[in-house]
């Protein structure tokens, strides 16, 4: 049985005001073989339950936002929770669909925003998100839950993430290709760095030859740490060494990888990235995707490491 990707889905809104609106948000996504990813599970918030959040939205796969008409508790730099989860969302590079209440006025007084400052602020954070990101209306519940169900659809089908799947069918059904190690590769000239690279280590850790086909490199966001090849070269296991200013070894085109066999490529970086971030961003996987192509048993698979 081929295995079924389960994604999870960071659900980012306002607690008291829209308990009907969430829950039928996470119904519809456990109807698209989702995982929902939401407050209920963080109990009171404070900086601690904030570390605990960033996490959450750095292993998710999409975030879904949620607005109506309340901005929601602040922290000490006056931001609502909403709008600090959103924010570090963008920043780290995850697809976020935003869907706003459209019949704001119509909302009951005991869920609306009754602080002036707050008001201010819900008011500038709703033209934020409209500037940045996809957004629709809802009305009700139900309406809410249809629009994300549809628009949620649109983006994995146009921006597929990595996903999970369960522990049984992964035994069914390895992948082959597995990343060994990832590393920062550079050669110093006085004051000079006249190449630095982040080399990936890949190796076949299955029973079947592999064919490697030219991989291609995907920045997740507008990201200046890297300037990558359009096609990525592999370098065969005991290849390399510097010669001439340049690595030697390197191959291109489609590559044969027997069992156990191991490959390299990389990717070039900015001569003005800091190790220290580009180390950041990888630990945070907001490098990049490097999207594989492979063939086995005369089919052709594709593999999404992200970095």
């Amino acid at each position: 049985m081929p295995s079924e990707i389960i994604y999870s889905v960071f659900v980012s809104s306002t607690y008291e005001d829209l308990r009907e609106e969430r829950a039928e948000v996470q119904k519809a996504l456990l109807e698209l073989n989702c995982f929902p990813i939401s407050m209920e599970l963080f109990g009171s918030v404070d900086e601690e339950t904030w570390e605990f959040i960033k996490k959450q939205l750095v292993n998710c796969d999409y975030c879904i936002l949620v607005i109506a008409d309340v901005y929601g508790s602040t922290t000490a730099d006056g931001l609502s929770y909403t709008e600090k989860e959103y924010d570090y969302a963008r920043e780290i590079g995850k697809p976020v669909l935003a869907f706003i209440r459209s019949d704001r006025g119509n909302i009951r007084r005991d869920n609306t925003e009754r602080d002036l400052q707050k008001r201010q602020r819900l008011e500038a954070f709703i033209e934020k998100v409209q500037a940045r990101s996809p957004v629709s209306f809802f009305t009700t519940p139900h309406h809410l839950a249809r629009e994300v169900a549809v628009s949620f659809i649109k983006l994995r089908d146009t921006q597929p993430a990595v996903g999970f799947i369960r522990a049984d069918q992964r035994l069914v059904a390895p992948r082959p290709l597995t990343v060994q190690d990832v590393y920062l590769d550079r050669r110093d000239h006085t004051d000079e760095i006249i190449k630095r690279k982040l080399r990936i280590i890949l190796r076949n850790d299955g029973d079947k030859d592999l064919i490697l086909k030219p991989a291609r490199w995907q920045t997740n966001t507008g990201d200046i740490a890297t300037t990558p090849r359009k096609e990525q070269l592999w370098e065969p296991e005991g290849s390399g060494g510097w010669e001439n200013n340049s690595w030697a070894g390197e191959r291109s085109g489609s590559v044969p990888m027997a069992p156990g066999a191991v490959l390299r490529t990389y990717i070039g970086l900015h001569p003005s990235a800091e190790d220290v971030e580009v180390r950041r961003r990888h630990e945070t996987r907001r490098l990049g995707t490097l999207v594989i192509s492979l063939e086995i048993d005369g089919g052709d698979e594709e593999r999404r490491i992200r970095l």
